[in-house]
């Protein structure tokens, strides 16, 4: 009588358990607008900077049943900038400055894990340091 194979073990179960980390690069930008004003004007002088944004992040999520809950940090620096004219009634070569030099998160989040599938809302707080100069030529 032939010999069969034992039936393979069953596949593992599904986790999101487990810690991760990663490192990003992209293009960012900025676009906003300065006011100005005193007693005798009032100007809004626009702005937009782009420049190159990276660093990492990490996290861990934990699973139990069918609920996933993550704890997830993350630190970019930047080159994004901008040096912009400041027109009359400043004096000429008056300008600005402004660049972010870095950013940063430290987020949660709460799932429900369907397979490999997950369905998440995500909250937290964002940290950045922009640095504005304001400069004339005398």
């Amino acid at each position: 009588m032939p010999l069969k194979a034992p039936p393979p073990p069953p596949a593992p179960a599904w986790s999101w358990t487990g810690f991760y980390a990663g490192l990003d690069v992209g293009w960012g930008g900025i676009s906003d607008s300065q006011a100005m004003s005193s007693p005798t004007f009032a100007l809004t002088v626009p702005n937009n900077g782009n420049g190159i944004i990276g660093g990492g992040h990490a996290g861990y999520n934990f699973q139990t049943g069918q609920f996933v809950y993550k704890i997830e940090a993350d630190i970019a620096a930047t080159s994004i900038g901008d040096t912009y004219a400041i027109p009359p009634p400043f004096t000429p070569g008056t300008f600005g400055t402004e660049k972010l030099n870095w950013e940063g998160s430290l987020r949660g989040r709460l799932g429900i894990a369907a397979g490999t599938a997950l369905f998440y809302g995500t909250g937290g707080w964002g940290l950045w340091q922009l640095y504005r100069l304001l400069q004339w030529s005398s």
